[in-house]
């Protein structure tokens, strides 16, 4: 309780015992401690809602930051996997061009040795022996294009 001047109606001066002196200045020093620890607990608790704030901003930055990387690093890799497809596409298309191109080229007839000739002059040759020597196992014939043929067994 703080010093108060008890003022007499009569308009006096109040004195004040040394005991009760001592009593007030104690309480004032007690109120003026209090007063000054709430004080720097107040700005301290300012001081740590100020720096959790900017930690907060921090991390959300960071995060945000992150976050860009991640989305700048995805669409490199899809449109690595664009052109890499591309690349695919062309390449095929490529190879079918080249494929088609290939294709409406004719080959050149090539002349092909016939060798059916000899064959039949031989067998024909052979066939005149046989009518010479006589009844033996009779020869296959021979197509034109010198297969053997096999007659059936009513026209043998």
């Amino acid at each position: 309780m703080p010093i108060r001047l008890i003022v007499a109606e009569s308009g006096g001066s109040v004195f004040w015992s040394p005991r009760k002196l001592r009593e007030a200045r104690a309480r004032e020093a007690v109120r003026e401690r209090d007063e000054t620890e709430e004080k720097l607990q107040k700005a301290q608790a300012k001081k740590q809602r100020k720096e959790a704030q900017l930690q907060r901003q921090v991390e959300l930055e960071q995060r945000r930051v992150e976050r860009q990387r991640l989305k700048e690093a995805k669409e490199l890799e899809r449109a690595e996997k664009a052109a890499e497809r591309a690349r695919k596409v062309e390449a095929q298309h490529q190879k079918k061009t080249i494929q088609q191109a290939q294709q409406r080229k004719r080959k050149a007839s090539q002349v092909t040795l016939s060798s059916n000739k000899r064959q039949k002059r031989a067998s024909a040759a052979h066939a005149g022996d046989q009518a010479r020597d006589g009844p033996s196992a009779a020869l296959p014939k021979v197509t034109l294009r010198g297969r053997n043929v096999s007659l059936p067994q009513k026209h043998r």
